[in-house]
């Protein structure tokens, strides 16, 4: 079975750091971002909560070697993973480190000012994404495409934290008497705009109606009297 060494990476961040030093066998990481769970060679699972520190340590991975297995016959190589390598591709290789999280050596305790910068770096990543989310939902609601309405649970988790007034967290009870006064507002305006434009209208001018005459009294024999009547 083989054996090699993964060594830190070219373009490590540490400052003292070069390429041909051997990684330091344990690494510890500050997380200011928020919860997070990486997978690591597809065989290993690191949990790194908010607010805490995390130890790597180095692990001696086993793999088959597939340039040396043929026919069916396996050969295996062993790997020693230093902590600085796995702590480096778990946070600066994924972009971690601009997010509110470090990675560094003297621990396991992390200093105040590392500390202090990695919260703050992941706070305003955090009121970044919802600022981002709050462009979006504006989107959504006028109608465009792509765009989500609800924050996803890590967004709504910051919005807990930094925004607790949001309107995504009124109650159903809430929701609807602000749908209703909404609903009451629009017609009003409604009301208001129909009122306007009727009054914009050119009015019909009033027609004048013919005053109807008396009807003529009809011509004709005087009619006679009784008296005259029988005398005749």
């Amino acid at each position: 079975m083989l054996n090699k060494t993964i060594d830190r990476p070219n373009g490590a961040t540490d400052p003292a750091s070069t390429a041909h030093e051997q990684a330091r066998e344990t690494a510890y990481i500050y997380n200011g971002f928020g919860d997070i769970t990486l997978p690591y060679l597809g065989a290993y699972t690191y949990h790194i909560p908010y607010g805490e520190v995390t130890r790597i340590d180095a692990v001696e991975h086993r793999e088959v070697d597939q340039s040396k297995s043929f026919d069916g016959n396996s050969v295996y190589m062993a790997i020693h993973l230093p902590g600085e390598s796995i702590a480096r591709e778990l946070i600066e290789t994924r972009k971690f480190n601009q997010k509110g999280c470090a990675v560094f050596f003297d621990g396991p305790d992390v200093s105040a000012a590392l500390k202090e910068k990695c919260d703050t770096d992941g706070e305003r990543f955090q009121l970044g994404e919802i600022e981002a989310f709050k462009v979006n939902r504006e989107k959504a609601k006028a109608g465009t495409a792509g765009f989500k309405i609800k924050p996803d649970e890590r967004v709504y988790e910051w919005m807990q934290k930094h925004t607790p007034d949001d309107e995504v967290f009124a109650s159903q009870s809430e929701k609807t008497a602000a749908a209703a006064a909404q609903f009451i507002a629009i017609n009003k305006l409604t009301d208001i705009a129909d009122r306007l434009t009727r009054q914009q209208e050119p009015q019909p001018e009033p027609v004048e109606q013919e005053v109807e005459s008396e009807p003529k009294a009809k011509r004709g024999r005087p009619r006679k009297t009784t008296e005259e009547t029988k005398a005749s």
